[in-house]
This record gives structure tokens, sequence and C-alpha cells, in this order.
């Protein structure tokens, strides 16, 4: 049986930019941070709508924890708030070392067609204010893998 430190964890958590950023500025996060959770062997998506992230990190428990560490220091954002952190069987995003999809772009190029890729953006919107935020973090995370291949952008 594997040690506590090597099982594998899932973390959802919800930020607020700390500027406006541009899409390539969003592209250029997404390849940074691919480059850095690939070397961590960390998996997962970020999502950006309106100056609010929600990211999804899979990966050993250890390492997530130092990774939450690093995230809640960094000037880019703010208002890091942890929705969920679970134990995991499997990874949702086996094949995505950080995928990343900007929602208000989608939205402006017209691309946005699918009725659950908007219903999932104004989740995002509004998680501040629902009832009970971590519920639909889940939702949302664990219905996106397949749906997000269609969409990524980085």
């Amino acid at each position: 049986m594997p040690n506590s430190a090597s099982r594998l964890c899932c973390i959802v958590y919800v930020s607020l930019a700390s500027t406006r950023y541009s899409r390539v500025q969003l592209a250029a996060f997404g390849v940074e941070f691919a480059g850095f959770n690939a070397r961590l062997d960390v998996t997962g998506a970020l999502f950006h709508m309106r100056g609010r992230f929600l990211q999804v990190l899979e990966g050993r428990c250890d390492v997530l924890e130092a990774l939450m560490t690093r995230i809640r220091n960094d000037a880019r954002h703010f208002a890091v708030r942890v929705l969920t952190r679970d134990r995991i069987d499997q990874r949702a995003f086996t094949e995505w070392s950080m995928g990343l999809m900007d929602l208000q772009a989608l939205r402006e190029d017209g691309e946005y067609l699918l009725s659950d890729l908007f219903r999932f953006s104004r989740m995002l919107e509004h998680l501040d204010e629902e009832d009970e935020p971590e519920r639909q973090a889940l939702q949302m995370v664990h219905s996106l893998p397949q749906l997000m291949d269609a969409y990524r952008i980085a």
C-alpha cells in the first residue's frame, strides 16, 4: 500500500487576477505552468473568466501541498480559496500538465456554442454567491476533461 505522501490528490481552487491579463499573457502562463507541472508530475486545467481563475490540480498529495504554498504567494492573483482537496484513485486530466481555457475569449470569439461550457462559465462567475460552491466545483471539474479538448488554448 502506498504511503500517504505518494497517494494522488485533487485540489480545486479559485482566485482573483491581480490585473487584467491579455490572451497572450494567459497563453504564456499556460506554457509556463505546463512546463513546471510536468516536472512535478502534476496534471490539471486552469480556467479564466473576467478576472477570476479556477484551477484543478492533480498529483501526489505532498507535491500539491507544496505547490499550493507557491500558488498562494504568486502575485499574479490573490484571494486564493481552496474549494476541494480530495484523495483520488485516478486523474481526470491525464494528458494535460496544464490545460488553459480563457472562457471570456471563447465567448468574444463567438465559439461559445456548448451549453455545458456556458453553464460552467456562469458557475465560475458566481461561485462565491452559491450556497455550496464545493459541490458545484466538483460537478464542474468532473464534467470537463472531454469538453475541454475542443476548446483548449494552451
